[in-house]
């Protein structure tokens, strides 16, 4: 649950100060001192001006407070509003409505149903309430505040679903008692035992008679003050009553006297102005740890405003001390060393046992069942322990994890058969659902979560059985029954924690089923929650792709752009990135698009290559073709089968001709082209910025290429820097290349060899001499000696014979100085001649040796186009998105970056939890190291996966 108490009491003693001239005087209420973040220590304030209006202030307004915490003299260093806090989703509020059901109650029913339906109209999310009444006169119960056994009963749990609320608000049984004492006992012991870090109310509908509670209103004045629970007071008498006025006051709640409904309107905003008055005032403790029984603690406030207050709190050890296991825990911050300081340290307490049970938790939820059991037998000694149910299901759920499900059956089936707590049997009838799932009993599975969302109607369990039943409904192909099932949860449980799962997969199912609109107000809704914001990008991300679906690329690319640069998920960052490349191409943001894609990472840009041939390019209004590193020819996109533009391996091209990039084979000029394009079409090639700052592509140097017939023709050197790319028309059909400089290719034509022979002739020498000296200059090339023939004879035999005669110049040259390693010997045949072969003098001319300087360069992209292994660490999977949530939050909040990835392919379990995606194989398992480190019982697996250009 969340991180701090709030307490809606405002205090006993306010003192009001006059201000100076430059400051507002205000009143300032102490509400609740709360050491659950010890040494952090949170001071709840309300404060109003003069008018009683609220007060607002920022976070910076810290500095004009100072607490005097037991004398000794702190400045809070955090300054946080409630109400802000709330919006943000960071705090809950939980309410018990009670009813006043007596028979002195008759003819004011409707206005007590009118009253409590309009209050319950105006709860918001994150709003939990409960509803009690007086009973039916005959029935008690047992709360642990009172000896005895009392009145009154719970219509329903916590829930924040409103139809089920509304549902349960009509009176059906009147009493011909009034039990007011014990219904308002029943209500405080029940908000203050949630056990949570949240703000508390209730809410009282009653006359004010009293005539037959058992126990005396003074017990709940006592607890009143201990609780720090407000009432609120709606008097349906025809009279003013003073008991509710007491009430109200001594609680710090408000006394409304009410005649019809409409003096109500306000009840909610009354409740919210105050909230908006109150801040949480953080500073930092200087004891070791918190000993004395009660606080006092003076506030001073100076500055813009001007008050001061006082209070003494009264505080319980072993509280305080638990409830900072509980915080340290929603930090992350879980220490199995603290919780054994705790059993220690308060033997005795009421929290022990469930101190016990969160260290058997600490060993089940890392794989050491063993030990987890041996903790969970010793609580079991015990029946009468406070903890003995919830501890029998965490020890059947173990057996679940440990695959043992006949044990965990039996052990559930013992819970439901001896537990009367509504909370602790929902949770035992949904595992055991789950364990009825995991056996591949569907049909019992099903008939369990039927029975579950049936009995505990409205609460946040019977909506989690909702959606677990249509996730498994969903992998049985019953698509109609899911629906029906995810309509439940968000037509009746809308503000509830699991419906923002339901209203994804019906988002989903909604797309499948191409009903744009549908799926697009259901992520538009997930959206506008306060669920946790991974979910909130997944929703954007989906809703983005409907975007392009429809045309509506601006949006699209507007709502990628916000996920590219925030998300804090890597895959839905990673994921917007990929998208958001081609949207701008086909959105004609081709500039952005080509600074986009450089910045991917080179897995990333391999993932674009793989997933996209081509893409549509908006050329000044025309769609032409492109690829997703930006470059484009002015070829309609849908002009021809074959692409126009591709990319093609040629690793010789690196070295041999120092090519910086990809090398491009472009088309032009074909049959089937000749009526949608001019004879010359413009190319737009672009260059990274990189390249220019590394110098390997130099303006005015370098330039785009054009290889033919063993020769690269310069197609253009003009580099257009506000483009990022080299713009050039060609007409040509061919391979293309960005190329550091010009070729330099030393062609030799007087190395001359007898017919069908390769041995040199001693009058050539002299020239190979030439070139052994001029390659003793330049140490750190390379030299290519390329052998080429005439067309006489095969072309087999020919480029076999012009390989000997290569490597006959390469041995000569090793045997007179020159590093063999430095030459590399290439027989070419009769593929590449540079004159007709049709005279005696031509055919000489092609019979010659080509010596190719090679100067070594990187190739910054020439990974992208090559093969990659990806190393997947795949921790479990999960059948319903909001186990895999449950576990992802579990596991970060011990550090570890774990992501939530969907695998649509699956039918069951297609919510996979990853520990990330490593190029290396090494940084995987040492990840996965790590993780075992702290949990044995998951067994991570490396999925490797290979990607080729």
């Amino acid at each position: 649950m969340k991180r701090f108490m709030l307490w809606f009491g405002c205090v006993v003693l306010v003192v009001r100060l006059c201000a100076a001239q430059t400051s507002t005087p205000a009143i300032s209420y102490l509400n609740q001192l709360d050491f659950s973040r010890y040494p952090l220590v949170d001071l709840y304030v309300t404060l109003v001006d003069g008018k009683g209006e609220p007060i607002n202030l920022r976070q910076s307004d810290s500095t004009m407070f100072q607490v005097d915490h037991n004398d000794l003299r702190v400045r809070p260093n955090d300054l946080q509003s409630v109400i802000e806090l709330k919006e943000k989703g960071e705090s809950e509020l939980f309410l018990a409505l009670v009813f006043d059901n007596s028979e002195s109650m008759i003819g004011r029913t409707q206005l007590l149903e009118a009253a409590a339906l309009q209050f319950v109209d105006s709860l918001r999310a994150g709003d939990n309430v409960c509803i009690i009444d007086f009973g039916d006169g005959t029935k008690k119960m047992k709360v642990p505040e009172f000896p005895q056994q009392i009145f009154g009963r719970q219509k329903i749990g916590f829930s924040n679903s409103k139809t089920f609320l509304r549902k349960n608000i009509p009176i059906t049984v009147m009493t011909n008692r009034t039990f007011m004492y014990d219904a308002i006992l029943h209500a405080l012991s029940t908000v203050n035992a949630t056990n949570v870090l949240g703000r508390k109310a209730i809410i009282l509908f009653s006359d004010g008679q009293e005539n037959g509670s058992v126990s005396p209103l003074e017990v709940s004045k006592l607890l009143i003050r201990q609780y720090n629970i407000p009432i609120y007071a709606i008097d349906l008498n025809v009279r003013v009553n003073t008991t509710l006025q007491e009430l109200a006051s001594l609680s710090g709640g408000e006394y409304f006297f009410v005649r019809e409904p409409k003096d109500l309107a306000h009840l909610y905003q009354t409740v919210l102005k105050l909230l908006r008055g109150q801040y949480r005032l953080t500073y930092r403790t200087s004891e070791t740890n918190i000993s004395a029984n009660a606080y006092s603690i003076r506030l001073s406030m100076k500055g813009r405003y001007n008050a001061e207050g006082l209070r003494s709190f009264a505080v319980d050890g072993e509280n305080i001390a638990y409830f900072n296991l509980a915080f340290l825990e929603s930090e992350g911050k879980e220490s199995l060393r603290n919780y054994l300081d705790y059993v220690t340290g308060f033997p005795k307490s009421k929290h022990t046992d469930n101190v016990r049970l969160k260290v058997g938790n600490y060993w089940h939820r890392r794989g050491e069942f063993a030990k987890a059991m041996s903790v969970y037998n010793i609580i079991l000694r015990n029946p009468l322990s406070s903890a003995y149910n919830q501890t029998l299901l965490e020890k059947a759920d173990l057996y679940k994890s440990a695959k043992q499900y006949a044990a965990a059956r039996k052990t559930y089936s013992q819970v439901l058969n001896t537990e009367q707590n509504s909370a602790i049997r929902a949770r035992a009838m949904l595992e055991l659902a789950k364990a009825y799932t995991a056996e591949g009993n569907f049909a019992l599975a099903l008939n369990t979560y039927s029975q579950l969302s049936s009995q505990y109607e409205g609460t946040e369990m019977a909506s989690e059985a909702f959606l677990q039943s249509a996730t498994l409904s969903m992998e049985m192909g019953d698509l109609p029954a899911a629906e029906k099932s995810l309509g439940q949860v968000v037509q009746a449980y809308g503000e509830s924690k699991t419906a923002v799962f339901a209203r994804m997969e019906l988002a989903k199912i909604a797309e499948r089923g191409n009903k744009l609109d549908e799926a697009t107000r259901y992520y538009e809704e997930i959206m506008k929650t306060n669920a946790d914001q991974d979910i909130k990008d997944e929703a954007a991300l989906n809703l983005s792709k409907i975007h392009l679906s429809r045309g509506d690329v601006a949006g699209a690319i507007s709502t990628l752009r916000t996920l590219a640069a925030s998300s804090t998920s890597p895959i839905v960052a990673s994921t917007a990135q990929l998208r958001l490349v081609p949207a701008l191409l086909q959105n004609g943001n081709i500039v952005e698009a080509r600074e986009t894609f450089e910045k991917l990472s080179i897995e990333a840009q391999v993932q674009l290559w793989r997933d996209h041939d081509i893409v549509p390019v908006n050329v000044r209004g025309m769609t032409v073709t492109g690829l997703v590193n930006g470059a484009y020819v002015t070829i309609p996109s849908s002009a021809t089968s074959d692409p126009a533009i591709t990319i093609i391996d040629w690793p010789d091209a690196v070295q041999k001709f120092s090519a910086v990039g990809p090398v491009y084979h472009l088309s032009a000029g074909s049959t089937e082209l000749a009526e949608v394009v001019p004879s010359r079409v413009q190319a737009s090639l672009p260059v990274r910025a990189d390249w220019i700052s590394r110098k390997l592509s130099v303006p005015g140097l370098s330039g785009i290429f054009h290889f033919e017939n063993g020769n690269w023709e310069t197609m253009t050197t003009a580099y257009d820097d506000k483009q990022r790319a080299y713009e050039f028309t060609y007409s040509k059909p061919g391979v293309y290349a960005l190329l550091a400089k010009p070729p330099r290719i030393i062609r030799l034509y007087s190395i001359h060899f007898d017919l069908g022979k390769s041995e040199i002739r001693y009058e050539d020498e002299k020239n190979l001499f030439e070139i052994i000296d001029d390659m003793k200059a330049v140490p750190d090339a390379k030299l290519e000696i390329g052998g080429h023939t005439d067309i006489t004879g095969s072309e087999e035999g020919n480029i076999e014979l012009s390989s000997e005669r290569a490597n006959a110049i390469k041995q000569f040259m090793a045997m007179n100085g020159l590093d063999a390693d430095r030459l590399i010997g290439r027989g070419y045949g009769s593929q590449y001649p540079i004159a007709p072969n049709d005279s005696p003098e031509n055919m000489q001319k092609n019979r010659r040796t080509e010596f190719t300087l090679i100067r070594p360069i990187a190739d910054p992209t020439g990974s992208v186009i090559s093969e990659r292994k990806n190393y997947t660490v795949f921790l479990k999977a999960y059948r319903s998105a909001k186990d895999a949530y449950d576990d992802k939050r579990m596991f970060q909040n011990r550090g570890f970056n774990v992501m939530v990835m969907t695998n649509e392919a699956k039918l069951s379990e297609k919510y996979e939890l990853s520990l990330g995606i490593y190029e290396a194989e090494d940084d995987a398992r040492k990840a996965i190291a790590e993780f075992t480190k702290e949990f044995k019982g998951v067994e991570p697996q490396i999925i490797v996966s290979k990607r080729t250009r």
